[in-house]
């Protein structure tokens, strides 16, 4: 995804910086006293951007994370009545 992101805004930052700015914030989750509370709408899932083994791995790894005190994960049903569109 990174990759395909380049392509189309470039950066001069480049992938490998990306990943590890990423990779930083991925740290955080484990920090003493923080909390994160994730909402998802429910067709973010849906576009198949990756293969099936990257999505599951991708699945996997937000299962994983959901089942941490820090995180909270909410999904927002695409029948839910929203108030305005999402961004």
């Amino acid at each position: 995804m990174l990759t395909r992101s380049a392509e189309l805004h470039p950066s001069p930052r480049g992938i490998e910086e990306a990943v590890r700015t990423r990779m930083r914030r991925q740290g955080l989750l484990y920090g003493v006293g923080r909390r994160y509370h994730i909402i998802v709408w429910e067709p973010v899932f849906w576009p198949l951007v990756c293969s099936p083994s990257v999505r599951a791995a991708q699945l996997d790894r937000l299962t994983g994370v959901t089942g941490m005190n820090a995180v909270e994960l909410s999904i927002v049903p695409l029948t839910a009545p929203l108030k305005s569109r999402p961004a």
